[in-house]
């Protein structure tokens, strides 16, 4: 893998994720307009997570040749938000099923909440992209030249496999889990949603039965 297909990968992921932020913000901001207030704020932070990722996506590009600080620096930053898109897209997903499944009807969120939700899209993100920093493992892969959590694919040592679990553990598998998660959850609201349009097809009412 080169600079520039590692590069293409997360461009890829993080372009999905971002394309499934933006469909599930525009379903929500039509179906609910009482909570257009909780979409707002979901569109912000998927904003700021956006603009931060494709920043530093583009400057590890443009500057190959960084420093070692620079080299571990900008991996950490990209993972962080690369993270962030997709726990916003889990948390907006969490809030549609609540409300399909009339968990809380059509309340605003509490400042309880709010918090939960902000911890789990901004503060676990970082404590998880800091945790490979306690073993040193991000840097320059000497072999394809990019900055991210550094192994050598022909070696064999401790070190390798340290840094290929931290990749699982703190990327490809938080990714995973987020698109997974989203999966389920929009499945369950789409048969929920198809139930009580069938229970409410005789009715005056719109057919879709939340009335947020």
């Amino acid at each position: 893998m080169t600079n520039t297909d590692y590069v293409v990968i997360v461009t890829f992921i993080s372009s999905s994720l971002s394309t499934i932020g933006c469909l599930m913000m525009i379903m929500y901001y039509i179906y609910f307009p009482k909570e257009r207030a909780a979409a707002h704020l979901f569109c912000l932070w998927l904003g700021i997570s956006g603009l931060g990722l494709a920043s530093t996506t583009f400057v590890i590009v443009d500057d190959v040749d960084n420093g070692d600080f620079l080299c571990v620096l900008f991996p950490v930053i990209e993972d962080y938000f690369i993270l962030c898109t997709s726990f916003t897209a889990v948390v907006i997903a969490n809030r549609v099923k609540k409300i399909v499944f009339q968990y809380e009807g059509c309340m605003s969120m509490s400042d309880s909440q709010l918090k939960t939700y902000f911890i789990c899209v901004w503060v676990l993100p970082l404590i998880l992209v800091l945790l490979p920093l306690t073993t040193g493992s991000y840097g320059r892969n000497d072999k394809d030249q990019y900055c991210f959590l550094k192994y050598d694919r022909d070696g064999q040592h401790q070190a390798n496999v340290v840094a290929k679990l931290w990749i699982l553990f703190t990327f490809y598998g938080p990714v995973s889990l987020s698109v997974g998660t989203i999966v389920v959850i929009y499945s369950q609201c789409v048969r929920q949603i198809k139930f009580l349009q069938v229970q409410h097809s005789k009715s005056t009412s719109p057919q879709f039965p939340v009335n947020c």
